[in-house]
């Protein structure tokens, strides 16, 4: 063959060579086991240096790796806004494990024009705030831990000031910017038993909440929108707090409004999403991988004031 003939083999040869190793490479790359396992969405982490912890992340250093899945509340009316709500949350009848809420998020408009306190309370022993047999005037009360002088039966899990920069467009409001994500690193994770385990919460901050949905009760299971999980824990309706009065007939029914975090094992795929809300079959959507939280459990009285 002569050297002209090879001179244009040679010529024609070097792109596609070129171009066949670069796609190698993007294969490579892409079926690589540990980026699957480490390198998408599901799997990463906030930075906590970052002012948006819940917004920058990182991969998740694993094995094991572990994320935080998100459930947002769905609403069919409008809002209220009060100060402070007290609720349950539950793990499924069929959950072996037990999971771990890792932080909360909700709307706080007044945080718009000003300075906004929160804290976020958890109930030192599992279970409910109250009998949950006792009846719309609170009789038949077995137990009844509502009240700031029975603050000391429960302890304070995250605590914090939201400013006007701190706030961001939700899905709960309209996607109105008045919507608060508290840090993994400013919440002490809970861990809700297993098989049915209870664990109740009180937020304590002037938020939105709203009026029960289809005329459920105290305790009825909230509906949620996001991605399927059968291990997702279930939200249950709760109380306006009524800045946690001793005056159990302050306390209306009431539903959370935003969001919570979940701690479970990462996915290596994303699951099917489901836009509709569930009372049966709770769904979940991933969010981001939780740390450690240093914060200090003491107990205070939360604030009486809006």
């Amino acid at each position: 063959i002569s050297l002209r003939r090879r001179s244009q083999i040679c010529c024609r040869r070097g792109p596609q060579l070129f171009v066949t190793t670069f796609m190698v490479a993007i294969i490579l790359r892409v079926s690589s086991s540990k980026d699957v396992q480490y390198g998408d969405v599901h799997n990463r982490r906030y930075i906590s240096q970052e002012p948006r912890q819940l917004q920058d992340y990182i991969p998740n250093p694993g094995p094991p790796a572990t994320c935080n899945f998100e459930m947002t509340t769905f609403q069919v009316d409008g809002f209220t806004q009060g100060d402070g709500i007290v609720f349950a949350m539950k793990s499924q009848d069929s959950d072996d494990n037990g999971v771990k809420i890792t932080s909360f998020g909700f709307n706080v408009p007044t945080a718009k024009s000003q300075t906004v306190d929160f804290k976020v309370y958890v109930l030192k022993q599992e279970g409910y705030y109250a009998d949950p047999t006792r009846d719309s005037l609170n009789q038949g009360v077995a137990y009844d831990y509502r009240g700031t002088s029975q603050i000391d039966k429960w302890e304070e899990i995250s605590k914090g000031t939201i400013k006007n920069n701190d706030l961001i467009a939700g899905d709960t409001n309209g996607n109105a910017p008045d919507f608060y994500e508290i840090p993994f690193n400013m919440f002490n994770a809970v861990q809700i038993p297993p098989n049915g385990g209870v664990r109740s919460f009180y937020i304590s901050t002037n938020l939105l909440y709203t009026d029960p949905t289809l005329d459920a009760g105290v305790n009825d299971k909230q509906m949620l929108i996001g991605y399927n999980d059968p291990a997702v824990p279930q939200l249950l309706t709760g109380e306006g707090a009524s800045g946690f009065s001793d005056t159990k007939f302050m306390y209306k029914t009431r539903e959370f409004v935003g969001k919570f975090f979940y701690e479970t094992e990462c996915a290596t795929e994303a699951p099917s999403i489901s836009m509709s809300p569930s009372t049966s079959e709770p769904t979940s959507s991933p969010s981001l991988s939780p740390s450690t939280s240093l914060i200090p459990t003491k107990t205070s009285m939360p604030p009486t004031q809006p």
